[in-house]
């Protein structure tokens, strides 16, 4: 293995399956071998979701008993590494297809009265997202997203592990996306009677 050589993978899956917090540092460290293909996949913002992603679907699985011999694990990771790279490159794809190119003109930066209310109404639906996750789900996206803190930052902060801090994030992400997507959804089923 990488930085601790005694280390074998019988006894990194075997940690990983009894939750001792060394098996998700030790997994954390052999999947930083994947960050420079995911920096030339995705480049580096994305890179590290795409990594913390990863590190959580394979960190899972072996929970799960999905890996059943220390041999598949590279293999099955290559596997996770490359459908992430795979899955975010769609959306790129099909984000850059729904927009609408013909409208580039030059114009004043500063928004409109429309946009203004339009941004106010975005920014209040966002306050209301946000407070309805739990406290440490909250917390957690307002110091990465909006605070802008680092991720050793918000660990020592919070006082949480990494593999913690990254279960959190992704499911504090989740929650929100499913918020977001029933909003949108109540939004769009509204009775003509009720307006």
């Amino acid at each position: 293995m990488s930085e601790n050589e005694g280390l074998s993978w019988p006894v990194l899956l075997n940690r990983i399956r009894t939750g001792d917090p060394t098996g998700g540092e030790e997994l954390e460290r052999l999947l930083r071998a994947f960050r420079p293909f995911l920096c030339r996949q995705l480049g580096p913002a994305d890179a590290q979701d795409a990594l913390q992603d990863a590190l959580l679907a394979i960190y899972q699985a072996i929970q799960r008993g999905a890996i059943h011999s220390a041999e598949c694990l590279m293999g099955f990771s290559r596997t996770v590494v490359h459908r992430q790279v795979a899955g975010r490159i769609h959306g790129m794809v099909r984000a850059r297809r729904h927009c609408d190119c013909e409208d580039v003109v030059l114009r004043d930066s500063s928004p409109n009265p429309e946009q203004a209310a339009i941004r106010g109404e975005a920014i209040e639906l966002a306050h209301r997202m946000l407070a309805g996750l739990a406290p440490q789900e909250r917390e957690i996206l307002v110091h990465a997203y909006i605070d802008e803190k680092s991720n050793t930052e918000i660990k020592r902060e919070m006082g949480l592990t990494e593999v913690k801090y990254r279960n959190l994030k992704h499911h504090a992400k989740n929650h929100l996306a499913e918020r977001v997507s029933r909003a949108k959804a109540r939004k769009y089923c509204v009775p003509a009677y009720s307006l």
